[in-house]
């Protein structure tokens, strides 16, 4: 009768942790299910936010509406062919000492004369 009382509390304490495991585990799955269906709302926010920038962006790079921008507030005339030089105009117009370098650098004066000698290098042609 001893050894029957014994493995009962034995099976007892057994069912009990079992019981505490299965409480244990089945919290934790309603934990990570309440964690899944937030980040899926997250997600489908997110996917929404990236449709609307999707759109945005489709509206604000169309050809249409860049030309007329463009048209609206830049001075842009069609290049002629007075405006283009070859590499030997570029050359002849790049600064040819570290001197004249460091000045270009240091003096918009000097940039400009740069880009004028550019220009009449380009007229002579």
């Amino acid at each position: 009768m001893r050894v029957m009382r014994s493995t009962n509390w034995l099976w007892i304490m057994l069912l009990l942790g079992a019981s505490a495991l299965l409480y244990h585990t089945s919290y934790q799955v309603q934990e990570l299910q309440h964690r899944i269906s937030k980040i899926e709302v997250e997600r489908a926010a997110e996917l929404e936010n990236i449709r609307v920038l999707e759109a945005e962006w489709a509206y604000l790079a169309a050809p249409e509406r860049l030309q007329r921008l463009a048209a609206k507030y830049l001075p842009l005339k069609p290049v002629t062919t007075a405006q283009i030089i070859g590499p030997q105009a570029i050359e002849a117009a790049l600064p040819r000492h570290e001197t004249e370098i460091a000045d270009a650098a240091s003096s918009p004066a000097s940039a400009l004369s740069s880009g004028k000698r550019l220009l009449a290098a380009a007229g002579d042609r």
